[in-house]
C-alpha cells in the first residue's frame, strides 16, 4: 500500500495547518503541537476502527474541528 508516510506526512498536516492560518481559516495555534494531537487522534482511531468502534472517525471530527477554531472577529478600536 503507498501513500505519504513518517514524518512526511507530519509535514503535510503542518503544512495545511500554516495554510489555513494564513488565509485566516482557522486561528492562529502551536502548530507541532496540533499536528501530535492530530496524529495521535488518527492513530487511536486507526485502533478502535480495528476493535470495531464504527463511531471513532465521528469521534475525531469532532474533537479536530473543536481544536481548529475560527478566528475572533475584532471589533473596532477605542
Amino acid at each position: 500500500m503507498g501513500g505519504i508516510k513518517g514524518p512526511e506526512w507530519l509535514e503535510v498536516i503542518a503544512g495545511e495547518l500554516r495554510y489555513a492560518i494564513d488565509i485566516g481559516e482557522i486561528a492562529d495555534l502551536d502548530v507541532e503541537l496540533a499536528v501530535f494531537r492530530i496524529d495521535a487522534l488518527l492513530c487511536a482511531a486507526n485502533t478502535a476502527l480495528r476493535l470495531g468502534d464504527d463511531s471513532a472517525v465521528s469521534k475525531v471530527r469532532r474533537i479536530v474541528e473543536g481544536m481548529l477554531t475560527a478566528p475572533q472577529e475584532r471589533g473596532p478600536v477605542r
